[in-house]
């Protein structure tokens, strides 16, 4: 399990972590089945114009993966979990970087990790920034592969659990 503090909301758990210590250094993203086919990792590469990417995954053979971890606490309706919570920028020029490595032949990965346990799917919440969510419409064009996990947590720590369901919106 990875270790983090949560919060209690009676209904649910949040977790309370950067990223779960962005994915407690990189050893968790291997419990991703879509990234677990890669052996090396490195942590905080730069890349791309002026970025850096949390990971670098490696295998001989495969085409190296960057992968960008953003952290989801955001609820509103039913069991969607939303991002982002609030105008990024910073988020927005992550998905244009990861967009130029996919146009170059490189794994792009946006990797949201839902830290809320009474969710089990992500959209857009495109009313909040609508400046991120054509970002993400564009980044999924453009070859960028959107993930989502929902993670188990409990007073012992916080881990990956399950993948869960990526939108561009909300469904009715």
């Amino acid at each position: 399990a990875l270790s983090a503090e949560s919060i209690d909301l009676g209904t649910a758990r949040l977790g309370r972590s950067r990223v779960l210590i962005t994915l407690e250094r990189g050893r968790a993203v291997f419990d991703i089945r879509e990234l677990a086919a890669y052996g090396g990792v490195r942590p905080e590469v730069r890349y791309g114009a002026a970025s850096r990417v949390d990971f670098l995954l490696t295998e001989p053979g495969l085409p190296d993966a960057y992968v960008e971890v953003k952290n989801v606490h955001l609820r509103r309706t039913g069991d969607w979990a939303e991002f982002p919570d609030s105008v990024t920028l910073r988020g927005a020029r992550h998905l244009e970087e990861l967009g130029n490595m996919a146009e170059r032949g490189a794994r792009a990965v946006m990797l949201y990790v839902i830290q809320r346990t009474d969710c089990a799917r992500l959209a857009m919440a495109a009313d909040l920034d609508p400046g991120y969510a054509a970002a993400f419409v564009r980044a999924r064009a453009r070859g960028v592969q959107m993930l989502a996990w929902v993670c188990a947590i409990s007073p012992q720590g916080v881990r990956l659990c399950r993948p869960a369901p990526v939108r561009d919106a909300v469904d009715p």
